[in-house]
């Protein structure tokens, strides 16, 4: 479980492996800078998904879980005035950085 604070966000991030991410309460505004990923709305029938695509922002609301595959660049922030609270499940490679942050802003 992470939680990010009303302005929390960073300028780019990539994972060594895929990550299954929901959305428990709050909003996230998610940037795909490079690559693309899965969004599965919280209304969605069985088997709908959304494409996200780079160059792309988008909202990700509670109740919406993100399938990220490995290497996908994004950029997620709280723009919300509540807290975003997230639920992460990893695979990630033994002995490998879960995550890795970019420094500048694309």
């Amino acid at each position: 479980r992470i939680t990010l604070p009303p302005g929390a966000g960073n300028n780019g991030e990539v994972h060594p492996g895929m990550q299954i991410v929901y959305v428990e309460s709050g909003r996230m505004n998610l940037r795909i800078l490079g690559g693309q990923m899965k969004l599965r709305r919280a209304n969605a029938k069985d088997g709908e998904y959304e494409m996200l695509n780079a160059p792309n922002e988008y909202e990700i609301r509670a109740g919406d879980t993100l399938h990220e595959p490995e290497a996908c660049v994004h950029a997620p922030r709280n723009n919300g005035s509540e807290p975003l609270v997230i639920l992460v499940a990893s695979l990630i490679p033994k002995g490998a950085e879960p995550t890795v942050f970019l420094k500048e802003r694309n």
